[in-house]
């Protein structure tokens, strides 16, 4: 394997560029970068980069663009500090060319071809449609887990529900819910290559009768014989240690009959079924007549019983039947992925959507397929070359695109990675792909020399991972030792005192000093152990920083240069609370969900109280969380106290209001502001991760609030949802960073690759996460050119489990790497005779160097350490740290009290307000048409929807001085906030066309259940939607009806924003009185001289329910579910228009007129109102039908063309 030249290496075939940690990969790929467009002429469209994610696809152009920039820089001054740019330069005599050349590729470069690789995929299936058949519309849908989980649960009730009881009974047994094979597909669905192993049939159990008869006599017998067979039992020959012995007890009673009345308990249990459950519970052995004969003490002859004679015959059947039920769950879980594959491919073609996974398999298969010449040949035309970043992160699909489209012989392309570094199996990477790649380029090359990290460190790691032959398991991953810089080239080194120290520390946990110093140490203890030590030790490196005496370079070492490197969530939260406890700022990087946190569950709580401010239950429940902070002696003081606990409902009452008023945020900053919540948090230890949490929480709730409008029980419902453990957690909700301050990180060894500390903690490597036990494992077949396979128990599942073994032992390995090689300047590990460390990347790299025949490392390395005593196991680490030369400094692990942190004396100043120096604006601002009617502005982050708490008082006093009539059809149905939000959402989400009559339905009973009410209500909505759907909304033409606007044709809850003047009463009425322009006899401009609110300007937002297109003119819709009356006469044009007035929804449609004539200016070529706009309808829900026709509940207007300009005129500010 040769050292990398970026100045020198080929420019043709297939090159892979193995990049250990530290050693400038980015560099390298922007240097051929720059000879691509150089030397080859390429440009930046035809050079294809591809990487795993959007950060490093953002770093990637971030890093190339600058190189472009200083590579014209060198050019231009005639050298450059950079040793390839400054011999870059020098083989060209004429700048020139080159310089034109680079500033041409620069100007371009915002169509650079630098993506992810579902990015890349995506683009290349869009723009070949033809060649690949990817329809236009389709959506991508970047997270499954959703549809993952509805398809288990489906799986489930085809297979669990027709089941007999026995076999029901006994899935949670063997772990199957629907639960388990959510998690199980998720798993699976990760690898689109999977094969999953092995073939059966469905089993029908012939011993299910033969069991249920047995079971039946046994449930018979039983009462009759108890008597009996406690006599039996109390037999003085059996074994004492399984049945009891007999002697007395103080209190009259014996052992034996304290156990015989457990077991007769059991039994009772039991034999109360209709069925038998199994297994059979665990003492039922205690009842066989062949155990209790295995049972009998020397001399004795067994009791015997008829009873248990019936128990032997129960359990032989049972066996039998359990054998037939295990054959049947093992083809579940076979049969589930392939059911799961169908369903997958019918949720995609019912939703018109896809995966990411999808945009690979579509790329291949057309590769494969008629059209697969024409479309390589078209890709090699546009990309020139290509260079693949993180390749070791790559799974087969993935590989076998990359070599279709670039590894011909013509080809160029550069996969560049380390396999070293290859973690991400859990997401599809396959270092089998990598391995079979790297058998199949033309040419390796290396980079080798590590700009990241001290010279001593570097030796430490080449110590560590040279020891063996093949450190990472297998023969196809060496490892190379790094290069360290030289002197010059590493800029800061860490030194204490002035002096410069040994970079890398292993800790030894000594067990010389117990009572049995070669037994394993208990994990629990080595963790307490641990933890004391890593708090004491980041404790002394803050305050020797803080004392200007522990330096990095020429500053001193601070909290922000430290990191603990963890493998999982609960290992970061540990490590988390004991760095918190001694006052260590700290913060969590890890995969932790907000969901999952302690502060969603409270704010659950608290939401509740708040929604139902009179349940007393409630409140004590929201008083009782850690945000509020009330002891249960001052809730019981609160609560026979009316003085006291009156205030607290009035209070909760106050936040119902403003949440129903304004909506959830403004009630949120009321109740943290007046609750007194950051204070109280803050005064937690952890009081920075927590007040994070609940306003991160109340970001999203939000966010879900504005985007969805659910109101209060649905916005409960769905946290609730959300923090159900069954809920798919998504990455989107992972927990933030408290804080961006000087703090220790805390991050899991995943989360740290590509990062870098001064200073790493690894604290728990010696954990090896081997489950030896697992009933199902993944593995890579050999004999399957290395296919990943999923073996659920198969007969040769002993075999397997070896090889996934193997595996993990070169995964632990690699995550050891990384981690180790995240330091800068200094590392600490632990190690020591831990229990179950046998298994560890530690034990196999520290110990036993001589040993590894292929396929049989963890096995003779696990044997090795464990046959190690204590002074061995010492001798042959400080054996390690000699080979190190010193870079290496092995010790017990400290064993003193760590003392808690003290302030920085920065921070022991007077603390003082600062003071604002500004002015603010006091007539800026946010308007809506529910700002201008209501005389305040509290309402602009809301729709506009009706104003249903207002419903018509003519109509509600009609309806009382009625006779008693009963409400019938969409007149019954409930007015209110709610009722109006549940309409709009029904609508909002309703495909128009739709005919299926259950689908229509189906969503009707949703949003029914959703918004909490009853499901009698499904029928009556129903008809209200088809009676919306084909009513006419022309009078004059029957052609026009919603039922025939195709979803490609509207926008739902078109929100909008534009600039305003300033908007007062006054320049309202202006623009009215000058010109009338809409359909009304009331004095609209003396109306709107009444109304009060604040003058402002800035600018007017809304939501416009609905726009759609029809034969080239645009409508809006706004509905209306106000209740006018209870006949459909009320409903009437002329009733319409006097709700429009008293209402003031004329203003409100000129408004959304306005906005939306500004949409359709930006986008229309050679707009004009007059022949685009067709006119508002303002559809009052509840007074629609196709029998009294378009007359009835429709109101309808086209706003004069005058009107709008002087709208326009007078409302918009143009300046900006």
């Amino acid at each position: 394997m040769k050292d990398l030249d970026p100045l020198s290496a080929p420019l043709s075939g297939n090159i892979l560029i193995e990049a250990g940690a530290g050693t400038g990969k980015t560099y390298a790929i922007s240097c051929l970068y720059l000879r691509l467009i150089l030397e080859k002429g390429l440009s930046v469209q035809e050079i294809l980069v591809v990487t795993f994610t959007k950060a490093a696809t953002e770093e990637l152009k971030d890093r190339i663009r600058r190189r472009l920039k200083q590579c014209i820089e060198a050019f231009e001054s005639g050298g450059h500090e950079d040793p390839f740019l400054d011999a870059l330069i020098k083989q060209y005599d004429n700048p020139c060319r080159p310089v034109e050349s680079l500033k041409a590729e620069l100007r371009d470069f915002d169509e650079a071809a630098i993506f992810t690789i579902h990015g890349f995929c995506r683009r290349i299936l869009f723009e070949n449609a033809f060649e690949t058949g990817c329809p236009f519309d389709t959506e991508l849908v970047t997270n499954m887990d959703v549809f993952v989980r509805e398809i288990a649960h489906d799986f489930w009730r085809r297979h669990a529900y027709k089941a007999f009881p026995e076999f029901i009974y006994y899935l949670p047994e063997k772990n199957i819910s629907p639960e388990s094979l959510t998690k199980r597909l998720q798993r699976g669905l990760v690898h689109p290559n999977l094969t999953v192993i092995p073939k059966v049939q469905p089993v029908k159990p012939a011993g299910l009768e033969p069991f249920r008869k047995e079971f039946k006599t046994l449930k018979n017998a039983w009462p009759g014989m108890k008597d009996e067979v406690r006599e039996e039992l109390m037999h003085a020959g059996l074994n004492g240690g399984k049945y009891g012995t007999t002697k007395p007890l103080s209190n009259g009673s014996s052992k034996r009959e304290f156990k015989i009345s457990q077991f007769f308990n059991e039994m009772d249990r039991f034999v109360s079924f209709e069925t038998g459950i199994l297994p059979l519970f665990e003492n039922f052995d205690k009842f066989r007549f062949s155990k209790i004969s295995c049972a009998i003490n020397k001399g004795y002859e067994p009791p015997d019983h008829e009873l248990f004679r019936i128990c032997d015959r129960v359990a032989e059947k049972a066996s039998i039947l359990q054998e037939e039920m295990d054959r049947h769950i093992l083809f579940l879980k076979t049969e589930l992925f392939r059911y799961a594959e169908g369903a997958l491919a019918e949720t995609k073609k019912r939703w018109n959507i896809r995966f990411f996974n999808d945009l690979l398999v579509e790329i291949g298969e057309t590769i494969k397929g008629k059209n697969g010449r024409t479309f390589t040949g078209k890709m090699r035309g546009k990309y020139k070359a290509a260079l693949i970043d993180e390749f070791q992160d790559t799974d087969p699909v993935q590989y076998a695109l990359f070599d279709a489209l670039f590894g011909s012989e013509k080809g160029l392309i550069f996969l560049i990675g380390d396999p070293k570094q290859s973690i991400y199996g859990f997401r599809g990477a396959d270092l089998f792909t990598y391995m079979k790649a790297a058998k199949e380029v033309t040419e390796t090359y290396t980079l080798r020399k590590n700009w990241r990290s001290e010279p001593g460190l570097i030796d430490s790691i080449n110590t560590l991972f040279s020891r063996k032959k093949r450190p990472f398991v297998y023969g196809e991953i060496p490892y190379t030792p790094a290069l360290a810089g030289e002197a010059g080239e590493i800029k800061e080194y860490l030194t204490i005192d002035g002096e410069h120290q040994p970079p890398f520390r292993l800790w030894l946990i000594d067990r010389s000093k117990k009572d049995k110093p070669d037994k394993p140490l208990n994990k629990g203890q080595a963790r307490d152990l641990i933890l004391k030590a890593l708090g004491y030790e980041i404790a002394r490196l803050i305050n020797l920083g803080r004392q200007n005496r522990a330096v990095i370079g020429d500053r001193p070492l601070s909290e922000k240069d430290i990191a603990v490197l963890v493998r999982t969530n609960r290992e970061a939260i540990q490590v988390q609370q004991c760095l918190s406890t001694l006052k260590i700022p700290c913060v969590l990087s890890s995969n932790v969900n907000l969901f999952d946190s302690h502060e969603a569950a409270e704010t659950a709580m608290l939401l509740e109280a708040v929604s139902e401010p009179d349940n007393e239950a409630l409140l004590r429940g929201a008083l009782s969380t850690d945000i509020l902070g009330f002891t249960g002696e001052e809730l019981e003081r609160f609560i026979e106290e009316e003085d006291k606990w009156d205030p607290v409902i009035r209070r909760f009452k106050e936040y119902h209001d403003i949440w129903n008023t304004r909506g959830f945020i403004p009630m949120f900053r009321d109740f943290v502001s007046r609750e007194k919540v950051r204070s109280r948090l803050l005064a937690f230890p952890d009081g920075e991760r927590r007040l994070t949490n609940l306003l991160h929480l109340s970001e999203v709730l939000q966010q879900e609030s504005f985007e969805n409008a659910p109101g209060m029980a649905g916005l409960i419902k769905w946290l609730t949802e959300r923090i159900d453990p069954e809920t798919p957690r998504l990455e989107e909700y992972e927990l933030r960073l408290e804080t961006d301050e000087d703090t220790v990180k805390v991050v899991t060894v995943h989360k740290s690759k590509g990062l870098e500390y001064p200073v790493v903690f690894c604290p728990f490597a010696w954990d090896s996460f081997q489950d030896k036990n697992a009933e199902e494992i993944t593995f890579h077949d050999k004999g399957h050119d290395f296919r990943l396979t999923l073996d659920l128990g198969s007969g040769n599942i002993s075999e397997h489990r070896a090889l996934a073994e193997q595996e993990k032992l070169s995964e632990n390995a690699r995550l050891f790497y990384v981690a180790l090689t995240r330091a800068k300047n200094r590392c600490y590990i632990v190690w020591g005779g831990i229990n179950k460390a046998e298994n560890s990347a530690p034990a196999y790299l520290f110990h036993g160097q001589t040993l590894s025949e292929p396929g049989r490392e963890l096995d003779e390395s696990v044997k090795y350490f464990k046959g190690l005593t204590e002074k061995q196991l010492i001798t042959e680490v400080k054996e390690l740290s000699d080979k190190a030369e010193g870079a290496i400094i092995c010790s017990n692990i400290p064993d003193e009290n760590p003392k808690p942190l003290s302030l920085p004396d920065a921070f022991k100043e007077a603390l003082s307000c600062r003071k604002f120096s500004g002015t603010i604006s006091r007539d800026f601002g946010v308007l809506s048409f529910s700002s201008i009617i209501s005389g305040n502005s509290v309402n602009v982050s809301l729709p506009d929807h009706d104003d249903t708490g207002r419903d018509s008082i003519e109509a509600e006093s009609n309806l009382r001085s009625m006779e008693e009539e009963t409400l019938t059809g969409i007149f019954a149905f409930p007015r209110g906030a709610n009722a109006g939000t549940f309409m709009h959402d029904i609508f909002e989400h309703l495909d128009f066309k739709e005919k299926d009559d259950g689908k229509i339905r189906g969503l009707v009973e949703n949003k029914l259940d959703e918004y909490g009410f009853e499901s009698s209500w499904i029928d009556t909505i129903t008809d209200m939607i088809k009676n919306v759907l084909s009513t006419p909304l022309d009078p004059e033409s029957d052609e026009l009806k919603l039922s025939c606007i195709q979803g490609k044709d509207r926008l739902t809850e078109l929100e909008f924003y534009f600039p305003v003047k300033m908007v007062s009463p006054e320049r309202l009425r202006e623009a009215f009185r000058t010109v009338p322009g809409i359909k009304t006899e009331m004095d609209l401009p003396g109306s709107i001289e009444k109304l009060r609110f604040v003058p402002l300007r800035g600018f007017m937002k809304g939501f416009i329910d609905l726009v759609f297109k029809w034969r080239g003119r645009f409508y809006l819709i706004d509905w209306k579910s106000n209740f006018l009356g209870p006949r459909i006469e009320d409903y009437e044009t002329s009733c319409l228009a006097l709700a429009m007035e008293k209402d003031f929804y004329y203003l409100q449609y000129c408004i959304y007129t306005l906005a939306l004539d500004q949409y359709l200016r930006l986008r229309i070529p050679d707009y004009n109102y007059k022949d685009h706009f067709g006119g508002v309808y303002y559809i009052f829900l509840r007074g629609v039908s196709p029998e009294a026709g378009p007359g009835f509940g429709i109101y309808r207007d086209f706003p004069s063309p005058e009107l709008i300009r002087m709208l326009r005129e007078k409302l918009i500010d143009h300046s900006g």
